[in-house]
Order: structure tokens, then C-alpha cells, then sequence
């Protein structure tokens, strides 16, 4: 165990993971601290190890899918090796990019409770528990809806709803996103921004979805073979160009726009973010 700093909520300390089938780490010299309430993007190209990172943490590996681990991952200060997996459970919540694979019970009332139920907590505090999360995400009309026949961003706020019930530290989604249409993602999206933004939450995504990363994370980033070659503010993530375009990251359209102004030799101190941010830009320049 480490010094407790309540600050600090995950850390890892020289981290590198084999899998059992591999001869070589997939992830490598791993040194990162994550602060309570920080909202964190992960971005990698495929095969990269962000999916093994976020399952290091949530104690997946080594728990449940053997290999070999060297240093020390901490979440709340205690190493996840000193933990059972149930015990991480509690701590860290894990979403996945199959809501339906996390669905267990036919109706949203009964699915977001399944938690707690386990637990053998009583019945009138999993009630009013019931009723806050289903506010806070604003799905309290999906109560007596058959959890197979909502859209792909309602299963998957449903998911989080249930894994939020369980007041965990810290929430990783493992790609979100990925097989939903763009109205489902901004439904997750604004979900686990809101987390992050009125609960405090630690975050952090593996999501493909760059523009919607930078709207939301206090940092980014990259992981390519395995090792993290960029960790900063999202404006300051997105200047390192030559390094992103070595990993095949596109950035955010906005951003392209800001990289030819000042190859054509306009003065942008700033790349922007978001569509706003560009309109100011051009109107600067045009002036």
C-alpha cells in the first residue's frame, strides 16, 4: 500500500502486462496518476493496449484473465493485487461497448436495483437509490420499459445507470460508442460528461470518437505499442501532429482547420476545439 492521497485515485508505478499466450508485454513501463473527478481520454490506434490499461486497473487482469504483471497498479492508494475482484467491483466500475452483453434482467426497473439486490441491501434504501440514479441520468421514463426493445443509447445509459448505483470511485468505458449512431452517442456521451461534471466522478474513456473526447476530457492520451507517448490538456494533446499522425490519430476537424491557417501563416495561438472556438478564429483573421 501506498501513502493515501485523496487527490490520487488510480496510479500506476512502473506497469507492464504479458499475457499468458504472448512472449512480450502488451502494455510497458506504465507511470500514470489519475486526480478525483478527472475526466481522462484514452486514444490509441487498434492492438495498441488501451482495452488491457483500462482492464488493468479495473483488476480484470491479472483476477480474471491470467499473465504476467510487473510494478504496482493503486486504486484509492491499495494495490489491485491486494484486492479480489469483487472487492475492485466496488471501487471501479467498468462499462463495456456491448450494452447488451451487461443487461440481465427484462425491465430498466429491475435491471439498475440487480446490484444492489445482491448486495442484500435493504429494500427501502435500494428504492430511493433507484429513483436518484434514474433521475440524475434523466431516464426515470424508461422504468417499466423491456430493457431489450430500447435503442443502443438508452441500453447503455441503462448499463451505467446500474453500474453508477453501486457508487463506484472510478468509471472506465471501454469504447461506448462504438455501435451506436451519432443521436445514441451524444445520449452516452452527455451521460458520462455529466459524471464527471455534477458528481465528481473519476472518468476515464477509450473512445475513438476524437471530437467528443476533446469537448469533454480534462486530458488526454495516446498509447501506441503498448506505451503512453502523450499525456496533456486536450488543446495541448492535439499540437503534437507529427506524433499523432505517426499513430494514424485523426484530430478534430476544427483542429485541422487551425493546423493550414498557420501553415498559410496566420497567427493562431491557440488550435481550436470546437466549432465556436473555429468561428473566432476566422473572424479574428478576417479582421
Amino acid at each position: 500500500m501506498v501513502e493515501k492521497n485523496d487527490e490520487i485515485v488510480v496510479k500506476l508505478e512502473d506497469v507492464s502486462f504479458t499475457y499468458k499466450i504472448e512472449s512480450e508485454p502488451t502494455v510497458k513501463n506504465l507511470n500514470l496518476e489519475v486526480k478525483r473527478g478527472e475526466f481522462i481520454g484514452l486514444i490509441g490506434p487498434t492492438g495498441s493496449g488501451k482495452t488491457t490499461l483500462l482492464n488493468l486497473i479495473a483488476g480484470v487482469l491479472p483476477h480474471y484473465i491470467e499473465g504476467k504483471i510487473d510494478g504496482t497498479v493503486y486504486v484509492n492508494g491499495t494495490s489491485t493485487m491486494d484486492m479480489s475482484l469483487a472487492e475492485l467491483s466496488r471501487l471501479v466500475g467498468l462499462v463495456m461497448q456491448d450494452p447488451e452483453a451487461q443487461l440481465f434482467n427484462l425491465y430498466v426497473r429491475d435491471e439498475v436495483i440487480w446490484g444492489l439486490e445482491n448486495l442484500g441491501v435493504p429494500r427501502e434504501k435500494i428504492a430511493s437509490e433507484r429513483d436518484r440514479v434514474l433521475k440524475f441520468f434523466l431516464i426515470d421514463h424508461l422504468f417499466d420499459r423491456v430493457t431489450y426493445d430500447l435503442s443502443g443509447g438508452e441500453k447503455q445509459k441503462v448499463a451505467l445507470t446500474s453500474s453508477y448505483i453501486m457508487s463506484p470511485e472510478v468509471f472506465l468505458f471501454d469504447n461506448p460508442t462504438s455501435q451506436l449512431d451519432p443521436l445514441g452517442s451524444e445520449m452516452v456521451f452527455e451521460a458520462i460528461g455529466k459524471l464527471s461534471r455534477d458528481d465528481n466522478t473519476t472518468v476515464i474513456v477509450n473512445e475513438d470518437k476524437v471530437e467528443e473526447l476533446a469537448a469533454f476530457a480534462d486530458r488526454l492520451w495516446l498509447i501506441r505499442d503498448g506505451e503512453i507517448l502523450i499525456d496533456d490538456a486536450p488543446r495541448e494533446f492535439f499540437a503534437h501532429r507529427d506524433i499523432l499522425n505517426e499513430s494514424l490519430i485523426r484530430v478534430p476537424p476544427v483542429t485541422a482547420i487551425g493546423y493550414e491557417l498557420r501553415e498559410m501563416g496566420f497567427d493562431v495561438p491557440e488550435l481550436p476545439l470546437t466549432v465556436e472556438e473555429a468561428l473566432t478564429v476566422c473572424e479574428r483573421i478576417k479582421k
